[in-house]
């Protein structure tokens, strides 16, 4: 009797555990679903690594092997040289863009990666390097280089980013595509405000909250895909469309008063040094000189956003 009650009581502490671990690991989900604090760094600074099993599909699906157009060896898949002629291989043009960059299928890319594996294939497929080779691996050298420039172009831009992650699974954006009616007129509204701003402060105060906005919907947008809700996805890729066209609007707006204000901006050239102009001896050279750092530093920022 006594064992009995022994051997229930370690089944309750047994059954009392269980049941606090569950509840814990129940508290403990991803980040992911930690949602709704609108702090969009949390989640865009530490994403969870969650490459789904068909996206991993799509990656390989057409980097089979295939024989060297020279001489004949088999070579593997992703390698830019014939192992045994070393002679420049064929691109395979259905090959996925974030494959060929080196990438992780995601609407979140990391900068210096894709920096990173732009300049390694560039060091080893620019046409400078195939001089001296003969026509053919020039051409293929040539025809190589534009598919890297296709790819970069299209991943570089969000927009063009989502459009391409949204083909890979047969969805396509075009002008019949469906926007939310009340998403229309927000862009109509701020549309009309643009027109009527007349002050490159007035634009300014424009283009804050609209920045912060496409901030949260990339961030939106990478969880959607994430979590592989492609209806979801799709709107808010043809929401970024309308938002950064608006924002690329009204700061072209903005630069061009501020052009008409202060006089026509020089090009800025980063890799010339700059010299510190001589002190103020008048109002007028004060007056100019003041017009030049402004130019200095107007022609700074756009630089950085170019």
């Amino acid at each position: 009797m006594f064992k009995s009650k022994v051997l229930f009581g370690n089944l309750l502490i047994l059954c009392s555990c269980v049941l606090i671990v569950a509840s814990f690991s129940q508290k403990s989900k991803p980040w992911l679903k930690r949602r709704r604090g609108r702090n969009t760094s949390s989640y865009i600074l530490h994403p969870v690594s969650t490459t789904p099993v068909s996206t991993l599909i799509q990656i390989d699906q057409h980097l089979d092997p295939v024989n060297c157009w020279n001489c004949s060896t088999s070579v593997p898949p992703r390698k830019l040289f014939c192992p045994t002629c070393k002679t420049i291989q064929r691109p395979n043009l259905k090959q996925n863009y974030y494959d060929l960059l080196g990438l992780n299928q995601s609407f979140l890319i990391d900068t210096e990666e894709f920096g990173l594996g732009l300049k390694q294939l560039q060091r080893q497929l620019h046409p400078d390097k195939f001089t001296l080779k003969s026509k053919k691996e020039r051409d293929i050298s040539t025809a190589y280089s534009s598919f890297i420039n296709k790819a970069y172009g299209t991943l570089e831009h969000p927009y063009e980013r989502g459009v391409y992650l949204l083909s890979l699974h047969n969805i396509t954006i075009n002008d019949q595509t469906k926007t939310h009616p009340k998403f229309l007129m927000e862009m109509f509204d701020l549309n009309e405000q643009l027109d009527q701003a007349k002050t490159p402060e007035e634009m300014g105060k424009m283009l804050k909250p609209i920045r912060e906005e496409l901030h949260e919907l990339y961030a939106d947008t990478y969880i959607s895909f994430e979590k592989n809700d492609l209806k979801k996805a799709t709107d808010q890729v043809i929401r970024i469309k309308y938002l950064y066209n608006l924002e690329h609007k009204i700061d072209e707006k903005k630069y061009n008063l501020e052009c008409e204000l202060h006089g026509p901006v020089e090009e800025f050239d980063p890799d010339k040094e700059e010299t510190e102009p001589p002190p103020p001896t008048t109002t007028t050279t004060s007056t100019t000189t003041e017009r030049s750092k402004y130019r200095r530093k107007n022609n700074k920022n756009r630089t950085k956003r170019r």
